[in-house]
């Protein structure tokens, strides 16, 4: 994925994309890359999408957004980017049908297999619905993940966990701003990023209270490709910052508190 990473976005870009590549390896939500989650899988496949974005090829971001679609199932949500930034890019109904077409079929692939192999289709939504009994309001599970950070006597480990939904929240909020500033450059990339980032970020909040972010997190991973934007001196301690968290919540995966 930091391979895929830095040769389709990163190269060019100077001191900058190397700061940005360290994002990336300590993004949060890094550790999940490291364990039995398809994580990084599902990672390689966003960056793929990205770039075939970028270059107009709008089958293969289809192909690589079922990629994301079968390694993790929030996937999904990557065809309505890719429909979008296809859409904007070429103002034709084709391009945008085959590139979010493509990446909605990934999720449609998962629920034949469990047809085939387990003899239910919502196989899924059996398995998770006692965890996720309903819909939540979003702002309300967020305050609910987040507020450990703001309470002293709180378990130090759920406040490192909040800390690190906050910071999340915070990276969405700096590259959505910076997406405003340079929206007098408009490319198919930074659109596709502005609504991948806010639709991986958003969507885990609206599946109940209680939900845990920190899995999910590394899916906002496109925010990046807005970030890398914003100057050196800015990006510099947002990769301090993200290295000390990201050894934090691996503390915290390695003595079985995350799992």
């Amino acid at each position: 994925m930091l391979i895929a990473l830095w040769n389709a976005f990163l190269r060019r870009r100077g001191p900058r994309g190397w700061l940005v590549l360290g994002l990336a390896g300590v993004f949060p939500g890094a550790v999940y890359q490291h364990a039995i989650f398809p994580t990084s899988l599902a990672l390689l496949c966003l960056v793929l999408t990205g770039f075939f974005v970028a270059r107009g090829r709008w089958a293969l971001a289809g192909v690589a957004g079922a990629g994301v679609a079968l390694s993790y199932v929030t996937g999904v949500l990557v065809s309505g980017p890719n429909a979008a930034a296809a859409w904007l890019r070429t103002r034709t109904l084709r391009p945008a049908l085959v590139a979010g077409g493509l990446a909605a079929a990934g999720l449609g692939l998962v629920l034949v297999l469990h047809q085939l192999l387990l003899g239910h289709w919502d196989a899924f939504y059996w398995v998770h619905r006692k965890g996720f009994p309903a819909m939540a309001r979003p702002v309300e599970a967020f305050l609910g993940v987040v507020g450990p950070a703001f309470d002293a006597g709180s378990d130090p480990r759920a406040r490192t966990a909040a800390a690190q939904a906050l910071t999340v929240a915070g990276l969405v909020l700096l590259g959505l701003g910076t997406a405003v500033v340079m929206r007098r450059r408009p490319g198919p990339v930074r659109s596709w990023a502005v609504l991948s980032t806010l639709l991986f970020w958003a969507f885990p909040l609206t599946v109940g209270r209680g939900v845990s972010l920190y899995r999910s997190d590394a899916l906002v991973l496109p925010v990046l490709l807005l970030l890398i934007e914003l100057p050196a001196w800015a990006l510099a301690p947002l990769l301090v910052w993200l290295a000390l968290l990201a050894e934090a919540m691996g503390r915290l995966f390695f003595t079985g508190y995350l799992v």
